[in-house]
């Protein structure tokens, strides 16, 4: 048997509890969505869990960073484009400019690209980020096409 609890935090990753049953104990597994799959953080053996619901029995995988990417390649030319965006205080976006991956924050002064390392970095610390449009976030299309030093 197992019981498996999704959640997603007000600030940083969707996280994820587990009680299993083995052969002849209980565990409990923590879990944390990094992007790409869920990394074990926590493990202990417990004893006599208990479970009570009305909740229906779903067990959503969210999606891959890979696949939120490939949802905003090839719309930066469309009038409303639509870009990641990190659920934090100062708003982080990311978009696709020219097949290219940039970010931008208030705390910019310009575009950056933005490799598979500093993303990973990004999700371990806010979370997953959600597809949205560019007119939904604090941004315009103008401060974001603003060229950087690394262009």
């Amino acid at each position: 048997m197992t019981v498996t609890l999704q959640w997603s935090p007000t600030n940083g990753p969707r996280r994820k509890l587990t009680i299993k049953q083995t052969d002849d104990s209980w565990v409990r597994i923590e879990t944390v969505w990094d992007g790409q799959q869920w990394r074990e953080t926590g493990y202990e053996q417990i004893e006599d869990p208990t479970v009570h619901t009305n909740l229906p029995n779903t067990n959503p995988t969210p999606p891959t960073i890979e696949t939120l990417c490939s949802r905003i390649h090839h719309t930066w030319q469309t009038e409303n484009p639509e870009v990641l965006q990190f659920n934090t205080e100062q708003p982080i976006v990311i978009a696709a400019k020219n097949t290219t991956l940039r970010y931008y924050s208030q705390r910019s002064t310009h575009w950056k690209s933005i490799d598979d390392a500093t993303l990973q970095r990004l999700i371990r610390k806010h979370g997953v980020p959600a597809v949205t449009s560019l007119a939904d976030t604090p941004y315009s299309r103008n401060q974001l096409e603003q060229g950087g030093l690394d262009e």
